[in-house]
């Protein structure tokens, strides 16, 4: 019955409330129409004490706990009811305790409404710090990359210019050097003919230099020559291989290639600052769609600070009334055994 009402509220709250309205003023006319005013103040009145009733009693609990502290075990020492008085001054502690702890428990739990998820909140901060760590190892990577590009900058043309240098010289070195083997190789009738063959070959055949290389070097092995005389051909052979090789790096120079050599390491760092930045954008992407879902919950905030105030109010009353039950008890315990005693005092007649 109480859920199919309390249903019904609920599904037409709003016209509940203007019917509600519209009877109290036409019972109030009807039945005190000259004290309208004083009604509604009454029972304003009445609302706000529900409250303000509870201060002043928790403002007697804290003065009852000030006043023992004061006084100690003097007030009870000689009553008969020592332990019930004791007793009530525990409860009254207690209610304060109780009362305060409901308090400060609803403020932490609103607040905890009010905020977004925990786990939302953690998987943000992990990757805000994640996002600040990999930023500090891209400022690494680049303040690397300037440092080698000014490096580079400065000394470029100096080392391009000992590159060539020593090119040139290791390409004059090796024509030198078989400048000065032809005379022994032309005077030696034992290879003469196989180096003419082994000439025209290197000179006109258009495959790969190191193919051409170790073409020659299988067909000087196979010939039926003295060792010297073999050795002085493989000697030719190695010396045509570094000029060609040599001429062939002087021709197709090219900046990139040389700072490569120099600077092996500039390659993985400019992989490493790109990468870095492409995991920090994809990751600066996804805090940004987490912290669209962040909502802060005012409704929440707002029912569960009163729903902590109202159980606060009503552990009050309830423990309040309790305890002065207890208290007119006891009292009505000390007043009943002071008339006896009155009365067995008194004399006959």
């Amino acid at each position: 019955m109480y859920e199919n009402l309390f249903l019904s509220l609920r599904e037409h709250l709003a016209a509940t409330i203007i019917l509600f309205v519209i009877l109290i003023n036409i019972i109030t006319y009807l039945l005190i129409r000259n004290k309208i005013g004083s009604f509604y103040l009454g029972a304003l009145m009445t609302l706000a004490s529900l409250f303000y009733s509870l201060l002043l009693y928790l403002k007697e609990a804290f003065l009852v706990l000030s006043d023992f502290g004061n006084k100690g075990e003097k007030e009870f020492s000689g009553s008969k009811q020592y332990l019930l008085n004791k007793f009530l001054i525990f409860a009254q502690l207690l209610l304060v305790v109780i009362s305060l702890s409901i308090i400060a428990v609803g403020i932490v739990s609103a607040w905890n409404n009010f905020l977004p998820p925990k786990y939302l909140r953690d998987r943000i901060t992990e990757l805000e710090a994640t996002v600040s760590e990999k930023k500090n190892e891209l400022t690494a990577a680049d303040s690397k990359i300037q440092q080698t590009d000014k490096d580079w900058a400065d000394k470029k043309d100096q080392l391009i210019n000992n590159f060539k240098n020593e090119k040139k010289n290791e390409l004059q070195k090796a024509v030198s050097d078989n400048k000065s083997l032809e005379p022994a190789i032309y005077n030696n009738p034992e290879i003469n003919n196989i180096f003419l063959a082994i000439k025209s070959y290197l000179d006109n055949n258009n495959g790969s230099l190191s193919g051409r290389k170790y073409a020659v070097i299988k067909y000087i092995n196979q010939q039926y020559i003295g060792a010297d005389a073999a050795n002085i051909l493989r000697i030719y052979t190695d010396n045509w291989y570094a000029a060609q090789t040599t001429k062939e790096a002087l021709e197709k120079f090219s900046e990139d290639n040389l700072r490569l050599d120099i600077q092996p390491d500039l390659n993985m760092l400019k992989q490493t600052s790109s990468g870095l930045n492409s995991i920090i954008s994809r990751w600066e992407d996804d805090l940004k769609n987490l912290n669209a879902e962040i909502k802060y919950n005012f409704s929440a905030l707002a029912l569960t600070l009163l729903s902590s105030l109202l159980q606060c109010i009503i552990t009050i009353w309830i423990i309040g009334i309790a305890l002065e039950l207890l208290g007119l008890s006891i009292n009505m315990a000390g007043d009943i055994r002071e008339m006896r005693s009155k009365i067995n005092d008194t004399p006959a007649l």
